[in-house]
């Protein structure tokens, strides 16, 4: 779905729902990202997570309080240190790649994922390396017409482009069953204008379903975590007994 016409998705949320799954990053790290934290190496694309930034999200002043600071987001006024800072340690200083392709794990095949190309159309970055004639051009991800995205945001995001997906709000279901969440916990959200189902999803399904793929590609849990910048080495692993616990269809197949 995130590699379709973008007539059928809002630009915005398609920007926050890829960037969101193709390198696992936080909400609250997505909604500060600047066209400044990427970089060219060669021909490839790389997001560069700072240990520190300013804030540049624009604020609604008329949604804060009489004292507190115009200048920096709720969420960077809350973390007491000026600015954006990652949540964990673990997470300042980490290079991500933004991939235009994907191993699919039911296929075997190498897919065409094309993240590094909406990044490209969506920041149009100025460096000798990226493309001319780019589609747009915006500094950060755009949220009603404002630099930056609350985590809000982020989740009608997710749900706006799963709604347009093979997401089965059924089996989503399920699935959340499967995992411990009470039945009464899960919510309905019915349908978009267009009629189709929105699944039960937050965005940070999103960073889950990156750090499962890790796993379904055996990479190394240190290395990983260099990536998903995870402080602890059992929180990340959850995501490995994920993929090895999914279901095989070739062995389901051979049992008949």
């Amino acid at each position: 779905m995130l590699t379709a016409d973008e007539d059928l998705v809002d630009p915005h949320k398609a920007m926050t729902s890829h960037l969101l799954l193709g390198t696992g990053i936080r909400n609250d790290t997505c909604g500060h990202t600047h066209k400044s934290w990427f970089t060219y190496r060669g021909d490839e694309l790389y997001l560069d997570i700072p240990d520190f930034d300013n804030c540049r999200k624009e604020i609604d002043k008329a949604r804060k309080g009489p004292n507190s600071n115009e200048n920096i987001c709720g969420s960077c006024e809350g973390s007491g240190d000026g600015g954006y800072t990652p949540k964990t340690p673990t997470s300042a200083g980490r290079q991500l790649l933004i991939p235009n392709s994907y191993k699919n794990h039911v296929t075997g095949e190498v897919e065409y994922f094309g993240l590094k190309d909406r990044c490209e159309r969506y920041f149009a970055f100025d460096e000798p390396a990226a493309p001319t004639g780019s589609e747009y051009g915006f500094d950060m991800i755009q949220a009603d017409g404002k630099d930056g995205f609350s985590a809000a945001f982020a989740n009608k995001a997710v749900r706006a482009v799963g709604a347009k997906s093979d997401i089965n709000p059924t089996l989503r279901k399920k699935r959340l069953i499967q995992e411990g969440v009470p039945n009464d916990k899960i919510r309905k959200f019915g349908t978009n204008k267009e009629g189709d189902k929105i699944p039960d999803i937050v965005a940070h399904d999103m960073r889950a379903s990156y750090c499962t793929q890790l796993a379904r590609n055996d990479v190394r849990t240190a290395y990983a975590m260099t990536k998903t910048g995870h402080k602890l080495e059992e929180t990340f692993y959850r995501y490995v007994n994920f993929a090895r616990n999914e279901l095989d269809k070739n062995k389901d197949k051979s049992m008949f």
